[in-house]
């Protein structure tokens, strides 16, 4: 028996992160892997396969392991390893996120397993000088995967030079199966309208705001015509209240926002004349031959219509002078007619997804002559901040349970002051 280890967010939001983890951890078990999970929070699961997992969590992964003494580190890695059959002939651990890869290394090491870091983060703030050893170390060893290699670049080269663009490696985080046909409740709400606008994806991406301000934009400049304004996504309420503030000073659009949602309706997708999207929200509706505009995830500029499926529209590294506002009247006033290649129908993402994930494996997969190197994961006590210490007692003195109580208040009331 083969165990693949995973560890990631499955409650109160849907991304590409979570939709991934779900296909993958699907493709293993029908290719015969044990899947062993550990959810690092809890609530409403909206990934439906997800849910089996909804009873067990794991929320001290979301902290860095040296928040803690060494005694409650080794009760929490002990939790974990309790779940795992050691008799495994061979044993993955794959994260995509910098707090739950500093767990897996460390668990990796315990149990003698190989830990790949898939790291789904398209910029990531915490990844810096004070700890960017750890992530050349993986990148040397060929564990760290980013989604593109333009990003992978992005968080590696300013700290080695001698990488070359051949060695920022990538895998594909397949998400475009979350579209299917079904009868939407709320299919009522989106109305018709002289043109109608979407976008898919978590409202707090970086490029959400001008898609807002391109859209008011356009509505002004038009304002004899309807516009029926479709966000199929969510965020939490500060960024929603943000976004219908803006919306509501234009009278002629019409918003309709989903909140988290999986899948997205298929029919309700059909109705929208235009999308403008990021990532491979952006792919999802190309392939269903609706005009894309895909946004920059680093600059949250627009780099352009999607006119071949097989690309990746991720980040352009060309500059790009036409404003979104330009790309929206082009479809909607202009009539350009947007030619897409390479389209697929919604039964053969998964066929393709399969491909990408047996891909990875063969990556992953180690034999007996494969030396498994560990990193000496002392390092993150230069990373912790005054206040990571403030935690650190705070669990010392009342436990870890109670510490997270205190620090969800302060934290929800630093937030509410921003």
């Amino acid at each position: 028996m083969k165990t693949y280890i995973m560890m990631f967010a499955i409650a109160n939001f849907v991304s590409g992160g979570p939709i991934y983890g779900c296909n993958k951890i699907n493709f293993l078990k029908q290719n015969g892997w044990n899947v062993v999970m550990f959810p690092v929070n809890k609530g409403n699961v909206y990934i439906k396969d997800l849910q089996q997992y909804s009873e067990e969590c794991f929320p001290f992964i979301l902290r860095n392991p040296f928040n803690f003494s060494e005694k409650q580190r080794e009760k929490f890695l002990k939790s974990m390893i309790d779940r795992i059959n050691l008799e495994s002939e061979q044993i993955i651990i794959e994260t995509g996120t910098d707090y739950t890869a500093y767990w897996g290394e460390m668990l990796a090491q315990k149990i003698n397993a190989k830990h790949v870091v898939f790291l789904l983060d398209e910029s990531n703030d915490r990844i810096n000088d004070k700890v960017i050893d750890f992530w050349l170390f993986k990148h040397s060893r060929k564990e760290l995967f980013c989604i593109t290699p333009e990003i992978s670049e992005k968080y590696l080269s300013k700290y080695n030079k001698n990488i070359r663009k051949d060695e920022y490696y990538s895998f594909k985080a397949f998400c475009t199966n979350s579209v299917q046909d079904y009868e939407y409740e709320y299919t009522n709400l989106i109305n018709k309208a002289d043109y109608t606008i979407g976008t898919i994806g978590r409202l707090d991406k970086i490029f959400v705001d001008k898609i807002v301000d391109a859209v008011c934009c356009f509505a002004n400049e038009n304002k004899n015509k309807k516009i029926m304004f479709c966000l199929f996504g969510g965020a939490k309420d500060k960024y929603v209240s943000k976004i219908n503030k803006k919306l509501k000073e234009c009278t002629n659009i019409t918003t309709f926002i989903s909140g988290y949602l999986w899948p997205i309706p298929l029919n309700e997708i059909k109705k929208c004349d235009l999308f403008i999207s990021g990532s491979g929200s952006a792919q999802i509706t190309a392939h269903l031959n609706i005009p894309t505009i895909s946004m920059d995830v680093i600059t949250a500029k627009p780099i352009g219509f999607i006119e071949d499926c097989s690309k990746y529209y991720l980040t352009s590294d060309k500059e790009n002078s036409i404003e979104l506002k330009d790309y929206i009247e082009s479809v909607l006033l202009k009539k350009y007619k947007v030619e897409i290649k390479n389209r697929m129908e919604i039964d053969e993402f998964w066929e393709l997804a399969c491909k990408e994930y047996d891909k990875q494996l063969k990556e992953c997969l180690y034999n007996d002559d494969d030396k498994l190197i560990y990193f000496d994961m002392k390092f993150l006590t230069k990373s912790r901040r005054i206040i990571d210490k403030i935690y650190t007692f705070l669990v010392f003195l009342i436990g870890f349970d109670n510490a997270e109580k205190i620090r969800i208040q302060v934290w929800g009331k630093l937030n509410k002051n921003k």
